[in-house]
C-alpha cells in the first residue's frame, strides 16, 4: 500500500479550494487528519480540541446626554465615510463622531451600506448597537447578515440593548417605588 504524499485527500483540496470553503473560513487546519502521524513524535495523532474562543464583553455606553442625530448629520457622516479609503477609516471616523447622537436602526442601516464588507458592518453593530434607541426593529439589521453566527451576534447586542432601555423605563416609571402593594384601600 503506497502512501499518499499529500496528507490530505483530494477531494478535501478540492472542497477547500472551493468559494464555499473560503467563505466559511475552512482551513487546513480545521480538517487535520487524525490518522496522520506526521510531526512531533510525542503526538498520538488523536485529534485535540480546538482552544476556547475568548467571548467578547458586550459593550454598554451612557447615552443619557446623548440625542438622536439630525438626518442632516446622519447624512453628512456617511458622505464622509463613503469617501474614505479603507474600512478601518470609515469604522476610525465613526468612532470620532457617534460621540453625541442615539441611532435608530434604519440609520445604523444607512452607515452600514458604505461598505460591503462584513466584518466591517459587524464592526459599525458593535460600535453603535449599544446607542440605536429601537433596538426591537432589528430586522433591517440582521437581513444585511447571512450566516446564523452573525445573526445571533447581532441579536445578543440589539437584545442587550433593548433590555438596557427597558431597564431605564422602569426605573423612571410611577408605580414602582416598592413597599407591600396596596395603593388605594388594603390592609
Amino acid at each position: 500500500r503506497s502512501q499518499c504524499s499529500e496528507p490530505f485527500p483530494p477531494w478535501i483540496l478540492n472542497m477547500l479550494s472551493s468559494n464555499e470553503a473560503r467563505r466559511r473560513g475552512s482551513s487546513v487546519a480545521a480538517l487535520h487528519n487524525p490518522l496522520s502521524i506526521r510531526g512531533d513524535p510525542d503526538k498520538s495523532g488523536a485529534a485535540t480540541p480546538p482552544a476556547p474562543s475568548p467571548k467578547k464583553a458586550l459593550t454598554i455606553e451612557s447615552t443619557k446626554n446623548s440625542s438622536p442625530i439630525p438626518g442632516v448629520e446622519l447624512a453628512k457622516i456617511a458622505k464622509e465615510m463613503s469617501s474614505l479609503d479603507t474600512n478601518d477609516e470609515r469604522v476610525d471616523h465613526l468612532a470620532g463622531v457617534k460621540g453625541p447622537y442615539t441611532f435608530s436602526t434604519a440609520q445604523i442601516k444607512v452607515l452600514m451600506d458604505t461598505t460591503a464588507s462584513v466584518k466591517t458592518k459587524m464592526r459599525m453593530v458593535e460600535m453603535l448597537g449599544p446607542r440605536t434607541i429601537d433596538p426591537k426593529a432589528s430586522k433591517i439589521i440582521l437581513d444585511e447578515f447571512t450566516y446564523a453566527e452573525e445573526k445571533a451576534k447581532v441579536a445578543e447586542i440589539l437584545s442587550s440593548r433593548d433590555k438596557t432601555l427597558s431597564r431605564a423605563a422602569l426605573v423612571g416609571s410611577p408605580g414602582t417605588k416598592g413597599g407591600r402593594g396596596g395603593g388605594r384601600g388594603g390592609r
